[in-house]
């Protein structure tokens, strides 16, 4: 070989040399960083753990809302393309792999399709259709991870596991339970897909049932396996608060069937319940017709996937003139004997008219008689003896016109305009609850204000939180504001036992052995266009007027049977009442009320 030819290849091999030295120094210096982080981001599987949703539960304990784990499963259709199962056999009592020649096993089969003949029995699905999601469609590159399955249990994802098949990934998740049905569906509320409250206690109660999710990130091996290395990272997740509530399941069920029954009965478009005990606050059941089921709030209309109870407001109607009686006896106008004449209408002073419900003669009526009687005309004169900003004060006091604070999203204030925007005939219909809107909550706690001797306590649906480490604690509850005098409230109480009396407008609301104390409510619903479109009709006891231990309201909307409060809402109070002596486990007193005198 000649010296020329000699140096060129010699030249040739050197520069070979220097452009693969060149190329090593590129790929390691300036591509490599980039090129292990790639290799490494193929290897490496970054998670969220979801956090364990806090428990929402009844008085005693009972599951109202609960969260179990579930598992969504995910394939890496790259690595999922290095699946072979192999040819077993069995050798020494156990089955083994067999392997050629070469040391290497067998194969029987390999690939996506080999591992959905596997996956499909435990995921219950067609072996074609599954293998399908295992790979990536002809136009699109291959996902290093797509869904195939959601919410598994973990018993199967244990055995998913068992199969060792690279790619086949889970993602920890947590799955809310309602194991009530519909229940208490209008207070728990319900969760998105991702765990979101959207409804109820869910929703106003998120942040502390939510929990704090962890983080993990690890190496998979080329058949699914964890490969431990420095760089695994798990932070673990922080459970969210459990809640328990004032709710008694047992009361509650009963509650919600009885106003379904009530609807059904009375032709209604919408009935309310609700039982709140007195002197605490605490709300034993509050209950509404169509009510959504957390598990499947889809399936429930809008309106009726919150809680009407507090957003939706009425027309008290005649049950605010147990109100206007109190501010009267409160301001020392006249003791429940003051007597009064009461024809069947009436002109005030300012040209307005009003008239009792029934046409009646001009009666003589003591102050207890018009409460008991309900009489609109009695009322206005009683009310006439308070100056208006007294009467506004007191209704405030009490908690109209102005939110309660219970725990639920989208409470309304409902409608109680200043006294000095009151025209000429508002400032009458007031006081025998027209002219006012507010919620069943509303008018319930300004009852049990009354039951109370006169302190206004707030109405509330939790009890206490409970920590993840098992520190409780109690919801703060103020000592409330006194709002009546207590002989105020206890002559109001025995005026209010004078309507279930057989000369009162209700007196099929007695229960045997437990001396009751009422108020009916009856009035219209008006249009905009000032059409009458129905009526409400209602009723609110005190059980047992004695010794009050709770205040039971029943709203019954657009009933077609009667527009009269003891006629449409007075069974549902009877029955509503009778389990909740069964609850509470209430004596008998057998007490003979001491009557104020109604008149003639």
């Amino acid at each position: 070989m000649s010296r020329l030819r000699k140096n060129l290849l010699a030249g040739f091999i050197i520069l070979a040399l220097a452009v693969f030295a060149v190329r090593l120094v590129v790929v390691q210096l300036v591509e490599g960083p980039a090129l292990a982080q790639a290799a490494q981001e193929q290897r490496s599987r970054s998670y969220v753990i979801k956090a364990q949703r806090g428990d929402i539960v009844d008085a005693s304990g009972k599951p109202l809302a609960t969260s179990v784990k579930r598992y969504n499963i995910g394939v890496n259709q790259v690595k999922i393309n290095t699946y072979f199962e192999p040819v077993m056999t069995s050798k020494d009592g156990k089955q083994v792999a067999e392997r050629d020649e070469y040391g290497r096993e067998k194969v029987k089969a390999f690939g996506p399709a080999a591992a959905a003949k596997k996956l499909a029995p435990l995921l219950k699905a067609d072996p074609a259709e599954l293998g399908g999601k295992l790979v990536a469609a002809p136009d699109k590159e291959a996902s290093t991870f797509v869904y195939i399955a959601k919410e598994v249990t973990p018993e199967v994802w244990r055995e998913i596991q068992k199969l060792g098949i690279p790619g086949i990934e889970p993602e920890e998740i947590t799955k809310r339970i309602y194991p009530n049905g519909n229940v208490a569906g209008n207070i728990v509320g319900f969760t998105n897909i991702d765990g979101v409250g959207l409804a109820g206690l869910e929703l106003s109660q998120d942040s502390k049932l939510a929990g704090v999710d962890g983080k993990a990130l690890t190496e998979i091996g080329r058949k699914g396996q964890t490969i431990p290395v420095e760089d695994n990272y798990k932070k673990e997740a922080i459970p969210g608060q459990s809640i328990q509530t004032t709710i008694r399941l047992d009361l509650q069920n009963t509650c919600q069937q009885v106003v379904e029954n009530t609807k059904a009965q009375m032709g209604a478009q919408v009935v309310l319940a609700e039982v709140q005990e007195v002197g605490t606050g605490k709300v034993f059941a509050l209950c509404e017709t169509n009510t959504v089921n957390p598990a499947e709030p889809s399936k429930s209309k809008d309106s009726d996937r919150g809680s009407k109870a507090v957003s939706t407001v009425y027309e008290p109607g005649s049950t605010l003139k147990v109100h206007t009686m109190a501010t009267a006896l409160e301001a020392g106008k006249l003791e429940p004997t003051s007597a009064f004449t009461v024809p069947s209408q009436i002109t005030m002073s300012n040209g307005q008219t009003f008239r009792d419900s029934t046409p009646h003669g001009t009666q003589g009526l003591t102050a207890a008689g018009i409460i008991a009687q309900s009489s609109n005309v009695g009322i206005v004169q009683v009310g006439d003896l308070v100056k208006d900003s007294e009467r506004y004060d007191k209704l405030r006091q009490v908690g109209f016109g102005k939110p309660t604070g219970i725990e639920l999203p989208g409470e309304s204030s409902g409608l109680l305009a200043n006294y000095q925007d009151w025209d000429g005939r508002q400032r009458y219909t007031i006081m025998f609850g027209q002219g006012i809107a507010a919620t069943i909550v509303q008018v319930t706690n300004g009852i049990a204000t009354i039951a109370n001797g006169g302190v206004s306590t707030q109405p509330h649906l939790i009890e206490s939180w409970t920590k993840p480490d098992g520190t409780v604690e109690k919801k703060p509850v103020d000592a409330g504001k006194r709002v009546y005098t207590k002989e105020t409230s206890r002559e109001i109480l025995t005026m209010m036992e004078g309507v279930i009396s057989e000369k009162g407008g209700a007196p099929n609301a007695k229960i045997e052995g437990y001396p009751i104390a009422g108020k009916t409510g009856t009035t219209q619903i008006i249009a905009a266009n000032g059409q009458q479109t129905g009526n409400i009709g209602s009723f609110t006891g005190v059980l047992p007027a004695d010794n009050p231990r709770v205040v039971i309201t029943v709203v019954v909307y657009r009933p077609t049977s009667s527009i009269y409060g003891s006629v449409v809402a007075v069974p549902a109070f009877k029955d509503i009442a009778n389990a909740t002596i069964r609850e509470l486990g209430i004596p008998p007193t057998n007490e003979v009320p001491q009557l104020y005198p109604i008149g003639e």
